[in-house]
């Protein structure tokens, strides 16, 4: 607590936090095909897009669930021994396909990823478990956070035999990442048998603020 000539100012930082149960996957196909020309790994990757879209539909995931990225094409090269080889041209691409309301749609999740495990040559993929409405939740965090910085300030006031004027200052704080998303990549096994973790616990939405009150 800092004091002038009439009023004193506390810092306090609030934290609010809330829980909700994850109800979303993300999965990302990411499809890479080398060949002797550009032409021929666009046709193999083609093959696979087609292949993973016939997987999608006949699991009753709809257009708006699904997005796709423009062809990225590339030589490819090795560096060995101080030489250079040229492997051929890559052909890259990449979908996404949102699945909502996991509680009654896992078992269409774990479907896609099986028949695409088996189906498919070149498709590696990842699936991010998360929640449809982080942005709704992080508003509630928020508002938790502030609550909390009002408490601690006139607690400490309260010891101080003073009083909250007003804020003056109000900062949020941006965290780097957070633990909405988890990353599992789904892996095929050597004997064939598929391994797929699903977490289906809860997520915690986390907001800081940083605030200066007036208090005399």
């Amino acid at each position: 607590m800092e004091e002038n000539e009439k009023n004193s100012i506390i810092s306090v930082i609030g934290e609010g936090k809330i829980k909700s149960k994850i109800n979303m996957v993300k999965i990302e196909f990411e499809l890479a095909k080398i060949e002797k020309t550009i032409r021929e790994a666009q046709i193999k990757i083609n093959k696979e897009i087609e292949t993973i879209m016939n997987i999608l539909k006949n699991n009753k995931i709809v257009d708006e669930n699904i997005s796709y990225s423009d062809f990225n094409f590339r030589p490819s090269f090795t560096f060995e021994d101080g030489k250079t080889t040229h492997n051929g041209e890559q052909s890259e691409r990449q979908i996404i396909c949102f699945i909502y309301d996991l509680n009654k749609n896992l078992d269409i999740a774990k479907n896609i990823m099986d028949e695409i495990s088996e189906k498919t040559e070149y498709c590696r993929f990842y699936s991010y478990f998360t929640i449809d409405n982080y942005d709704e939740l992080l508003i509630k965090a928020r508002d938790l956070a502030m609550d909390n910085a009002n408490e601690k300030a006139k607690y400490f006031a309260n010891k101080a035999n003073l009083k909250i004027i007003k804020a003056i200052k109000i900062s949020e704080f941006e965290p780097f990442n957070y633990d909405s998303y988890s990353r599992l990549e789904y892996i095929k096994l050597p004997d064939s048998q598929n391994y797929l973790k699903m977490p289906l616990g809860n997520v915690e939405v986390n907001k800081k603020v940083f605030c200066d009150y007036i208090a005399k």
